[in-house]
């Protein structure tokens, strides 16, 4: 994939463009919603397709399911209508090093996950968690910077007007939306929140147009659960994606062992969460650094499965090729526990790994 600034170069999709209408899809059943009714009679509702295009920035970190969703009913419509469906990431970490268009089709065949630079890349480099104080930085940086960048160089400074998937729930977003615009020409527009569109007639809608649930689209790494009022289902779909939840466990853990307050969720972390009895202390010196987390009592009636994490999963999952001068991030995980796949409890160091494969380094 290219890692240069995008410049519009295919047939037809250049400069030259009259775009006038671009929609912001996040995948989630907002924006969703609004794109699968509009493309019911696009006139209707002022869109003309041939100056339309739908905008989506990969973060690299979105929930399979939603990717499914969106390859088995979404794109087919996309597809059918010849919408132009633009494909956006960070080419890298630096600013400098531009975007990465990695789809621009009226005709998309996938949905693309990841580019070559991700908001994952971005945390692990630095060994740190999302942070709940603030403004959103990592959306800003994986998507707002990126589709900005993106429509500067597209529309030109030309008047366009960009339709943001705010549902009624969240009214206040449209002027926050609209004072934090820097783009010359451009025009919010929040058809949902006009509509009277709460969150629950977007999902009622996708339920009866397509017979599914929609899931809610964040990166699963997301710190914002927690305050969005929906931790309950996320830690469930946690526990439904065990390689996922084992992931963001490493992420968490690696935070934690630089900084023992950088939990994923404030002042709780995800393996609390996931296990109330596990417990983790602060440090007590600088040579004690790392938090020590304490291994659930194996003989409490509990589903341990629930991290669904087997010795070699856990190694699969977490080794990475050492790089010179580089620590090995899975060393972190050396005095962690874990579950064999009958839920009985072993420890890397204590017990080996017997049948499951060779003990950590």
């Amino acid at each position: 994939m290219p890692a240069a600034a995008y410049t519009p170069s295919l047939p037809g999709l250049s400069t030259a463009d009259e775009v006038d209408t671009v929609i912001n899809w996040g995948l989630g059943a907002d924006s969703t919603a609004y794109l699968a009714r509009i493309l019911t009679d696009p006139s209707a509702y002022g869109i003309d397709l041939e100056r339309t295009a739908v905008l989506y920035m990969a973060t690299g970190s979105e929930w399979p399911e939603t990717r499914m969703l969106v390859e088995e009913f979404m794109l087919p419509l996309l597809r059918e209508h010849e919408v132009r469906f633009v494909q956006l990431s960070r080419s890298g970490q630096p600013k400098a090093v531009g975007i990465t268009v990695l789809d621009d089709s009226r005709r998309p065949e996938r949905l693309f996950a990841r580019g070559p630079w991700t908001l994952w890349d971005e945390l692990e480099s630095v060994g740190t968690v999302p942070q709940q104080a603030g403004t959103r930085k990592c959306s800003l940086r994986a998507k707002g910077e990126v589709g900005d960048r993106w429509l500067m160089q597209v529309m030109g400074g030309r008047p366009f007007r960009q339709i943001m998937g705010f549902n009624a729930d969240e009214p206040g977003r449209r002027f926050g939306d609209a004072a934090a615009s820097k783009i010359p020409g451009r025009t919010g527009v929040y058809p949902l929140i006009d509509w009277g569109w709460h969150r629950q007639q977007c999902e009622n809608y996708l339920l009866e147009r397509f017979g599914v649930h929609w899931p809610k689209s964040y990166c699963t790494f997301c710190c914002f659960p927690v305050s969005m009022g929906a931790l309950p289902a996320h830690l469930e779909r946690m526990r439904s994606h065990p390689d996922i939840a084992g992931e963001v466990l490493r992420l968490e853990y690696t935070a934690m062992s630089l900084n023992p307050n950088a939990r994923l969720y404030g002042k709780r972390s995800l393996l609390e969460l996931l296990d109330p009895t596990a417990e983790t202390e602060p440090a007590t010196s600088p040579a004690d650094s790392k938090p020590r987390i304490h291994p659930p009592n194996p003989s409490r009636p509990q589903d341990h499965r629930a991290y669904g994490l087997t010795m070699r999963d856990a190694q699969r999952r977490t080794r990475r090729d050492p790089v010179p001068g580089e620590p090995r991030l899975c060393l972190v995980l050396t005095d962690w526990c874990a579950w064999d796949s009958k839920g009985s409890f072993i420890h890397p160091l204590r017990d080996g790994c017997g049948d499951h494969g060779p003990a950590f380094p």
